[in-house]
């Protein structure tokens, strides 16, 4: 009887456990979500996502608050749980108002990573781009980012 029990108990915590793993790991980006790839170099990937497929609710609530700020965020890789820890990635997003980003264009040279775009003014549009940086190099193959928009150096609006 006694065996009985342990069993069913821990096929009980092996069931909790494996829903909690599968709960989060839908918050994860992944390769179904991709709308573009682009390899650098040996280490650095670019990867535009679509951001309709993504299933983290409090990431797509922080997106859908950007509602009246225009401007490219940055986020580091442990913000919403969007990778597993062990990876290193960088989340680029932009938020069009009013208008839309274009020409997106990453380049990595003397560990600098340049992000390139053209912003264009269309009165009631808004879109929305979301762009990951992965980088296999357990030490980074960039120390800084730059930004040029239209050709001339930009800024994040925010960084997390």
């Amino acid at each position: 009887m006694k065996k009985i029990v342990y069993i069913l108990l821990l096929v009980s915590l092996m069931s909790l456990s494996l829903l909690g793993c599968s709960k989060k790991d839908s918050n994860l980006i992944t390769k179904e979500q991709y709308k573009t790839e682009n390899k650098l170099n040996d280490s650095v990937v670019t990867r535009e996502i679509d951001i309709s497929k993504n299933k983290n609710l409090e990431f797509k609530k922080e997106i859908n608050n950007l509602t009246k700020i225009n401007g490219v965020y940055g986020y580091d890789n442990e913000s919403y749980g969007l990778f597993s820890n062990n990876e290193n990635k960088k989340i680029i997003f932009f938020n069009g108002i009013d208008g839309f980003y274009s020409d997106v264009n990453f380049s990595i040279e003397n560990r600098v990573l340049t992000i390139s775009y053209k912003y264009n003014t269309e009165k009631g549009l808004n879109k929305k781009s979301l762009f990951v940086v992965d980088d296999s190099n357990k030490d980074k193959s960039y120390d800084k980012v730059d930004l040029y928009k239209d050709g001339k150096q930009d800024a994040y609006v925010t960084i997390y």
